[in-house]
Formats: structure tokens, sequence, C-alpha cells
């Protein structure tokens, strides 16, 4: 008599090996990819049955733009721009989702809130350098995936850029980039 095997689904898999994806950090630059990107995040959550977290960190310049922000504003004009900044991040943040989620931009395309999908989503904005924000705020959340994109450089043909190449020398948390071709994408989506 032959027996039947059933294949393991990707969660009773990962609790097999001790492992499993309870919590995914989207690092988002909001660029025009960002939603094509994000829906991948959201099914690869779907999947593990994970809450997802999309970050958006703003760069705060360099330590010379730093100094002449310091020296040219006061500290409560900063924080009334630094406050008006986060508020308008967080607003194309919705924005693009929720437009994602109408069809976008993107003909034909079938793009999912995390409502639709049954997945947890929230978003987050922090002011930072990029790389080491994503770290601090991933280690805070206790997330056990980091995603990102990774965008083709055209003379390198290599899908990593200086944030996740950054990410996957010092994470001690597993960092997936996905593949994008900025060429093929930038038209088609908020160009």
């Amino acid at each position: 008599m032959i027996q039947e095997h059933t294949i393991p689904s990707a969660s009773e898999t990962c609790l097999n090996v001790g492992y499993h994806v309870n919590k995914i950090l989207f690092a988002t630059d909001l660029s025009a990819d960002s939603p094509q990107i994000f829906q991948y995040v959201l099914f690869m959550a779907r999947q593990f049955n994970a809450d997802v977290t999309a970050l958006h960190v703003i760069d705060k310049y360099s330590r010379q733009m730093q100094f002449a922000w310091n020296t040219h504003f006061s500290r409560i004009e900063r924080e009334r721009i630094a406050a008006q900044e986060l508020q308008e991040t967080m607003k194309e943040m919705l924005l693009r989702e929720k437009s994602a989620a109408e069809g976008g931009k993107i003909a034909g395309a079938n793009m999912y809130t995390p409502e639709q999908l049954g997945v947890h989503a929230d978003n987050k904005v922090v002011f930072g350098n990029v790389a080491e924000q994503i770290l601090k705020v991933s280690k805070k959340l206790a997330v056990d995936l980091i995603v990102l994109g990774a965008h083709e450089k055209p003379l390198m043909h290599k899908y990593t850029n200086s944030i996740s190449k950054r990410l996957l020398k010092q994470s001690a948390i597993p960092v997936t980039t996905i593949p994008v071709e900025r060429n093929q994408v930038t038209n088609r989506l908020w160009s």
C-alpha cells in the first residue's frame, strides 16, 4: 500500500525548523515602485500569517547640513518643520496604499489592501540615517524579517544598493531584497 504524503505549508515548515515569521518590517523609500513591493510583502505576510510594519526613514542630511540646520533654525522651528514633514510623509504613505488598492496607475494589475488579504499592517516614519534607523526599528519591534526593494544599477547589474548591502552585513535579522528594474516600473507608477 502506498502512503500518502502531504506537503506542509510554509508556516508548518517554519515551525518544524524552529523559525517563524511573525513580524515583517517593510523598509520603503516611497519611490514609484514601492506599492508593487508592498504587494509582494503583503502576500508574504499572508502566507506566514505575519504582521507588517511599513517603515519610511526621512534622512536628515549630512553632518554639515545638520550643522547648518541647527544653526539657522531654532529648536521650535526645527520641531515644527519635522512634524510637518512627518505628517506629509504619513499622508503620502496612506495615499499610496489606498491608491494602489484602488488600482493605482498600474494598468491591469490586481492590487490589494492589507485588510482585503487579512493582514495587520501599520505605517511608521522616523528621522535619521536610513540603515541605522531600519536596524534600530527592527530590533525595537522585534521583527523576524526585513524586506526592502533593491533597484538595479545600470553598470553593476546587481540588485543591491548601499542601504541593502549595509543591512545584509550588519543585521542579525534576515534581510530579503526584492529586485525591481526601475526602467520598467517607473513608467507605469506615479510618474
